[in-house]
């Protein structure tokens, strides 16, 4: 009996299953067959027999889906219930025309295609129809612009309602760089008669190809009151409101590419290019081994920063020149965008003397003018000045000719004071008795003066170089504090002035060589190749802890008075 009981309840429930899906119906309905460009219509599916979701990806050919919902419903009609979906979908048009909502699939059931007829935009009375209420218009500075050159690109909303919840798309493209120019403009305007507030937003796009670029058409998505019963009042706010996409004009823009006449390597359409240079205040006091800065700078009215070239350092005899990673910078103006581009080389001369660096020159397109120019920084020439503590040529030859000089003058007196009389035989033995004798007292005294002088010198001298060393110390303990790599190298070479006054070394990697830490030198190789290396992205790590430890042991050296001198520095 129970058994019996089961296979009818399993019936029943299986019969009803297969009338449910025998009953499967998707109906499709719109709100109204019959819009203009800017509005949007009410897409509904009325979905009974079935809980899944219909597919409309078709939709997307013709129509922008802008939101979407979902609810349900049941009735009961003379004790027949009937449950069913509703799916609603607020549709934008893409396009005038007549155009078809196709067949919606879900489950086994299809709904009928539908026709939508949708009128053009229209932009003032001068077609023949009344003056839209809400439209947009967009245009560019020039268009036939060079490939990579600037455009200013402006779109315009104007509006004689008002509009809720609006938001602007962008003139994105695959073929354009974009770039939004500054804040929003709010002005009003009469057209037809009619006084618009016109909102303005403006873009620089720099086109990538050459040829036909079309800028797509700017959409603004916004809802604006159902009726004009509330316009401009309190209550306009709280009617029922509708969703509308208004779209500009697309533009097409002609681009052309580099002139023939265009003779340099480097792509560079601008509306103004300068080049400077700027050195240290010392830089008329450079010296063999010691690094000098020379600042270049490349500014460019009308071009992204990353249009501007790296410049190439050139090769000098007896003269090393490292270039940093160059510095970039964007800045917005009226007129658009200018780019700008620093760059900083430490130059590092390998022998006293006169030195040229050649003249920079950087080539570049005028779009106003249309002709090429080059801007040109002129040959310099430095004098380089021998390392501290060396002696130039020119210095050695003047002293031995002062040394010479010296000696003929003493011989020009002696044969005067030949000259001067005939002396006896005892007159020059008296003299020379007593000359003698004064000699070797001078010769006596001079010597207890020299014993005493160099012992105060001595204890002078390790004064001095024991507070010089510890004020180096604390140099080098603050630059290693804000772990900055320059100021490191300038504390660390200060330091070695003061230990080794008499012969320092002239550059980190000769500070190294005077060091026995493996550690300690690897790290001082590596800070002067991040310093001054041409390589990319190559970094020196800072975060050794042979400095903190070095300074830890040289402080204690210190503070013990020892004797500083002229062998390398014991192991730490």
């Amino acid at each position: 009996m129970v058994i019996r009981q089961l296979l009818c309840t399993l019936c029943v429930i299986v019969f009803a299953h297969v009338a449910a899906a025998s009953d499967q119906s998707l109906e499709a309905r719109v709100d109204r067959s019959l819009i203009a460009e800017t509005e949007t219509l009410t897409f509904k599916l009325i979905q009974r027999g079935g809980d899944e979701e219909p597919d409309v990806s078709a939709l997307l050919v013709d129509f922008d889906v802008l939101a979407t919902s979902r609810s349900s419903q049941m009735s009961i009609v003379n004790g027949t219930v009937d449950s069913y979906a509703i799916w609603q979908y607020t549709l934008a048009p893409l396009r005038s025309g007549d155009l078809v909502i196709p067949s919606i699939e879900s489950g086994s059931a299809r709904s009928d295609p539908l026709t939508v007829r949708v009128t053009p935009q229209n932009v003032g009375s001068s077609n023949g129809g009344a003056p839209p209420e809400i439209f947009l218009e967009a245009d560019v500075e020039n268009t036939s612009p060079y490939v990579q050159s600037q455009v200013i690109y402006s779109v315009k909303i104007f509006r004689s309602r008002n509009f809720f919840d609006g938001s602007l798309s962008e003139p994105k493209s695959d073929d354009l760089i974009y770039q939004r120019l500054g804040e929003d403009t709010s002005y009003r305007l009469e057209r037809d008669g009619i006084w618009y507030t016109v909102l303005q937003r403006r873009y620089v796009l720099f086109p990538q190809k050459s040829g036909r670029v079309v800028v797509p058409a700017i959409v603004l998505g916004a809802t604006v009151p159902a009726s004009n019963a509330g316009q401009g009042s309190f209550s306009g706010l709280l009617a029922h409101k509708r969703p509308i996409r208004v779209r500009s004009n697309e533009v097409v823009l002609d681009v052309q590419p580099p002139p023939e006449t265009y003779t340099a390597q480097w792509w560079l359409p601008a509306k103004s290019v300068a080049l400077e240079e700027s050195w240290p205040s010392n830089g008329d006091d450079i010296r063999v081994g010691t690094p000098i800065t020379r600042t270049l700078r490349i500014s460019a009215e009308g071009i992204l920063r990353g249009q501007l070239p790296k410049l190439t350092s050139p090769d000098v005899p007896d003269v090393k020149i490292y270039s940093d990673q160059p510095e970039l910078e964007d800045k917005t103006t009226l007129d658009g965008l200018s780019g700008k581009h620093t760059e900083r080389w430490a130059i590092i001369a390998q022998a006293a003397g006169t030195h040229t660096l050649p003249p920079i020159e950087l080539a570049w397109w005028d779009v106003h003018e249309d002709r090429q120019k080059v801007e040109r920084l002129p040959a310099r020439t430095i004098t380089v000045l021998p390392a501290i503590g060396e002696q130039s040529t020119s210095d050695s030859a003047a002293t031995v000719q002062n040394s010479s000089d010296t000696q003929t003058q003493k011989t020009d007196g002696a044969v005067e004071h030949e000259a001067s009389g005939v002396q006896t035989d005892d007159t020059r033995l008296w003299i020379a008795v007593s000359a003698f004798l004064l000699l070797a007292w001078v010769a006596t005294t001079v010597v207890l003066l020299i014993k005493l002088g160099q012992k105060d010198a001595l204890n002078d001298n390790s004064g001095k170089a024991a507070q010089n060393s510890r004020t180096a110390l604390v140099r080098v303990k603050n630059a290693v504090s804000v772990n900055d790599p320059e100021s490191i190298h300038l504390a660390v070479i200060n330091w070695a002035l003061a230990i080794w006054p008499e012969n320092p070394p002239r550059n980190l990697v000769s500070v190294a060589a005077r060091i026995k830490s493996p550690d300690l030198r690897d790290y001082l190789r590596v800070l002067d190749a991040t310093l001054y290396s041409k390589t990319e992205g190559q970094q020196a790590s800072l975060a050794s802890d042979e400095l903190p430890a070095w300074l830890k042991n040289e402080e204690s050296r210190i503070e013990r008075n020892q004797v500083i001198s002229e062998e390398p520095l014991p192991r730490f």
